[in-house]
């Protein structure tokens, strides 16, 4: 069997990296209808929303008061402390809201049979709140959040935080989260 050496170009990078996004996007999406918390996300969805965007507000909290050494600097520091923060929290809606989650512990052994059923399940649940929420707020320039006041003159909207969450996520958990091994 041959193969290609010759590296990718930048348009086959973006190509690939968007099959990979769509796959994780596509296993999130199926792991919240596994558990059943789609109505829950819902019926929630403000309150889960403000409560990641405080994550965030936290991560940028702390990177503005870089000099006390206590806080992270830009990058992966910072997208972990975001995960850090998060994670409990969809924790707790995939622990409170699920109406099948014994079904969906199963659905994750059966994918991934070493995985830690509610670690993967809380990963991907957060993949798809993170989607959800950057598509809700993909335009909204005028939301400020109120929590962000002590950010100085930094000005954060809403679709600037949800960029920032975003990125973080797909950056720490994107790789992660690969299930695409079975269809």
């Amino acid at each position: 069997m041959e193969t290609n050496s010759e590296p990718l170009s930048n348009a086959e990078k973006a190509n690939h990296n968007s099959i990979q996004e769509d796959r994780e996007l596509k296993k999130a999406k199926e792991a919240v209808e596994q558990l059943g918390v789609v109505k829950f996300i819902n019926t929630n969805k403000a309150l889960i929303y403000r409560k990641l965007e405080d994550c965030e507000i936290c991560v940028l909290k702390a990177q503005k008061n870089m000099l006390s050494g206590d806080s992270c600097t830009e990058g992966s520091e910072c997208d972990t402390m975001f995960i850090a923060d998060s994670l409990p929290i969809v924790t707790g809606i995939v622990n409170v809201g699920s109406e099948t989650l014994n079904g969906a512990k199963e659905w994750v052994r059966d994918l991934v049979p070493d995985a830690d059923p509610i670690a993967l399940l809380s990963a991907l649940t957060l993949l798809y709140l993170v989607e959800n929420g950057r598509k809700e707020y993909e335009g909204d320039n005028s939301k400020m959040i109120k929590n962000a006041k002590d950010l100085g003159e930094n000005v954060v909207t809403r679709k600037e935080v949800w960029r920032r969450i975003y990125d973080r996520v797909k950056h720490r958990l994107g790789v992660h989260t690969d299930l695409h091994s079975k269809p």
